[in-house]
């Protein structure tokens, strides 16, 4: 799998911009099936961004990454108040 992400990200560099979107929806697709969320979240946030702009992924695949950011938000949102959390107890 590891060689797969290495050819979708040579293909990321050389590619076309118009078709970022879908190769960083499937890097992170890749990072997913590995159990990386955290590079999972990385290419999917930026492939949101680019399909929010040009419309390039599917319906299905906009959903998924919609969906996997809103889920990883609240992590999010609890990594960066966890000091707080702890400081105050």
């Amino acid at each position: 799998m590891g060689s797969g992400i290495g050819a979708l990200e040579d293909c990321l560099r050389s590619c076309f911009t118009e078709r970022h979107a879908k190769v960083n929806y499937y890097i992170g697709f890749a990072y997913k099936v590995l159990r990386m969320p955290l590079k999972t979240q990385e290419y999917w946030v930026k492939a949101n961004k680019l399909h929010t702009s040009q419309r390039i992924l599917s319906h299905e695949q906009a959903n998924q990454v919609n969906w996997f950011l809103k889920e990883q938000q609240f992590f999010t949102i609890i990594g960066e108040n966890a000091d707080n959390m702890i400081k105050e107890k």
